[in-house]
């Protein structure tokens, strides 16, 4: 169910879930926040012989919106939300309603949903356009590096870049300088490509990496910048791909389906793109003339 999205019959399901007195507040985890229900009783019939929700709220109206007390299989519920076990074996709700707010039912810090925070990070990094190109020996391609402060104190974040033979990135590094107000900022990277007068046609990782320091967690976000640099075609094409934590190194990432473009002559191209820590070897060959694709 795509909560309150209004297509497909979602937000008609939306108001069933509220009727009911409980909501899917976490998408993708069994978690049911409760409120109070809009019905005196309702039956959920649950896989499995003999196994039921049964949710009753006497005082349910539209002038008793406030939820007093909560009993599940006749013990205190003091919790805004339910276990998985009563949405899988079944249970009782037996819900107490008011008028009036109560300022101590499932108000203490245990009360509230579980939270999940695997993966969090204090900022959010990212490099656009997605696509530039430059021709080699020519001018420099554009790429805006992107940083936004999420939580924490950093004023700055550092900014790192690695390129290989034959690509230059100016500047290669430093600070980035976060708005007092705002939390972010946006430095402008130029990639520029040599004349590959003597290098084989193939594909060439730049590593761009964010990392906010100071504090006990060091987060790593990167942005791989592949370059497709034929000697004798004359195109470059630079990507960026997404962000991910990565131990304590900025490391290129695997790009997602990106597609290299290929030189005027319009032979088809092949590559490789090996990671900096030899994990994996990502290889493509060119299926369209002029077009390969990483996949």
């Amino acid at each position: 169910m795509a909560a309150r999205h209004d297509d497909l019959g979602a937000q008609s399901s939306w108001y069933v879930w509220a009727a009911l007195g409980l909501y899917p507040s976490t998408p993708g985890t069994p978690d049911l926040a409760v409120h109070s229900p809009l019905l005196e009783r309702a039956v959920l019939d649950l896989p499995g012989r003999g196994r039921e929700l049964d949710i009753r709220a006497p005082q349910a109206s539209a002038d008793a919106p406030y939820v007093h007390g909560l009993a599940l299989d006749g013990r205190t519920w003091d919790r805004t939300y339910l276990l998985q076990s009563a949405v899988k074996d079944g249970a009782r709700l037996d819900f107490t309603l008011s008028g009036t707010p109560d300022k101590t039912w499932a108000t203490s810090a245990k009360a509230a949903p579980p939270s999940y925070r695997s993966g969090e990070r204090s900022f959010l990094a990212s490099a656009t356009p997605n696509a530039v190109s430059a021709v080699p020996g020519g001018d420099a391609a554009k790429v805006t590096v992107h940083g936004q402060r999420l939580a924490g104190h950093d004023k700055t974040l550092t900014l790192t870049t690695k390129a290989p033979e034959g690509l230059t990135v100016s500047p290669t590094g430093g600070p980035l300088v976060l708005d007092a107000k705002t939390g972010s900022g946006e430095p402008t990277l130029s990639v520029k490509a040599a004349a590959f007068t003597d290098r084989a046609t193939g594909i060439h990782s730049q590593c761009i990496g964010l990392q906010s320091g100071g504090e006990a967690d060091l987060e790593i976000a990167t942005r791989s910048v592949a370059a497709s640099v034929p000697a004798e075609q004359g195109g470059v094409v630079l990507w960026t791909a997404g962000a991910e934590r990565h131990g304590s190194t900025p490391a290129c990432l695997r790009p997602a389906r990106p597609t290299i473009i290929g030189g005027r002559d319009g032979r088809n191209l092949s590559a490789s793109v090996k990671q900096e820590d030899d994990r994996d070897q990502f290889r493509s060959s060119g299926a369209v003339p002029g077009r390969a694709h990483l996949g």
